[in-house]
């Protein structure tokens, strides 16, 4: 196929933000390959996880070392295009110490990454990042603490020369508080970063060492944070909050939240989908008198089996919901745009805005909400 170059860089331009596409697309039109490596590179995950960082180019798990082997022999130029990077490990894999070397030399070579996650890690992160010399903006962690000591993990030192970090999330599951107690010592200073993603552990230890404006809690694992020093301080710095739950939350399972959180702009409510979130109200969205923004996400690829599942009717839940932003609208002076979604998180506008003064529903992409407020 012989096209004009401008019209190839025309149509790469525009299909920038959906890799999956613009690979096809290079699949069939080679022509299309050269152009398109800086956009294809930029964003990759190994691994189909909900909450890797949106947009990126999902790549097939059990091919996990073609991208190492492609990188390390040969091709390590196309190494400098890559920004953002996750990679989720299979827990209880025994690859995974095979892959520790590939994957290390390959970081190594990515020295324009910007963003990087680490899911299900049961290695020494030490062995991953030793000899990089890239400085990170975002970095999001979760170790198997079940295969892991914490004394022989330099995650403290890691995080804590990442001089630009902005962006934090770290999450246990089953954590000790001693082991956290001595991962983030008082002493610990993260003084540039805006956004805190943690459970309640990690929060509890990782809030005094930083002033966050963006607080993301998967309340899901359980417990709270509230006997943070200084809470009344870190919450009324805050202008998004992000609550990862089952079932919308009640007002007296975030009370301090409601009380000190007086200039919070943006709430999201990023859940796990069950009838509750299908049928029940957000009263909790009124507790706040300076909100601009709602969002309702479900990360989740199967949304529409769980639909079926809990019965769910979709027009009546969307009817619910323009019902509920109606009175916001009314009651929240400031309030803005209310984002609700009603299919799956890869899906063509897989939410739909309620604008003030908006005579109709907006279809909106999931890249624009993700933008607005990241979800877990």
């Amino acid at each position: 196929m012989d096209l004009p170059q401008e019209i190839i860089n025309s149509v790469i331009f525009h299909l920038r933000h959906d890799p999956s596409t613009l690979l096809v697309l290079c699949l069939v039109c080679r022509a299309f390959l050269p152009e398109s490596r800086r956009y294809l590179y930029q964003k990759i995950a190994h691994g189909q996880q909900a909450y890797v960082p949106y947009g990126c180019l999902m790549l097939n798990p059990n091919k996990n070392t073609q991208l190492f082997i492609s990188l390390s022999r040969g091709h390590s130029s196309l190494a400098k295009y890559i920004h953002t990077f996750a990679y989720i490990f299979s827990p209880g894999s025994g690859g995974n110490e095979r892959i520790c070397g590939s994957l290390n030399a390959s970081l190594q070579l990515m020295t324009n990454l910007k963003d990087l996650s680490l899911f299900s890690l049961g290695i020494p992160l030490s062995r991953l990042v030793q000899g990089c010399t890239f400085e990170l903006e975002v970095f999001s962690y979760t170790p198997l603490v079940s295969e892991w000591d914490s004394g022989s993990i330099d995650l403290h030192e890691f995080v804590t020369h990442q001089r630009a970090l902005r962006r934090l999330m770290f999450i246990e599951i089953n954590p000790l508080d001693d082991d956290l107690k001595s991962m983030w010592p008082a002493t610990t200073s993260l003084p540039r970063l805006q956004h805190l993603t943690g459970d309640a552990l990690a929060i509890k230890h990782l809030l005094p060492t930083c002033s966050p404006t963006s607080l993301s809690w998967a309340m899901v694992l359980g417990g709270d944070f509230y006997n943070v020093p200084n809470l009344t301080q870190k919450l009324e710095n805050l202008r998004s909050l992000c609550l990862h739950c089952i079932g919308p939350p009640r007002a007296p399972q975030i009370t301090p939240l409601i009380n000190h959180c007086r200039n919070l702009q943006i709430l999201h409510i990023s859940g796990t989908p069950n009838r509750d979130f299908f049928i029940a109200g957000l009263p909790v969205v009124l507790h706040f008198p300076n909100l601009r923004i709602f969002i309702q996400s479900f990360p989740t690829e199967n949304l529409q089996q769980i639909w079926n599942t809990a019965q769910g009717d979709l027009s009546a839940y969307l009817e619910l919901r323009r019902t509920e932003a109606r009175t916001w609208f009314q009651v929240l002076h400031h309030f803005q745009v209310a984002y609700f979604q009603h299919s799956s998180i890869r899906g063509n506008k897989c939410f739909v805005a309620y604008e003030r003064g908006a005579p109709d529903l907006i279809g909106v992409e999931a890249r624009e909400v993700w933008g607005v407020s990241p979800w877990i």
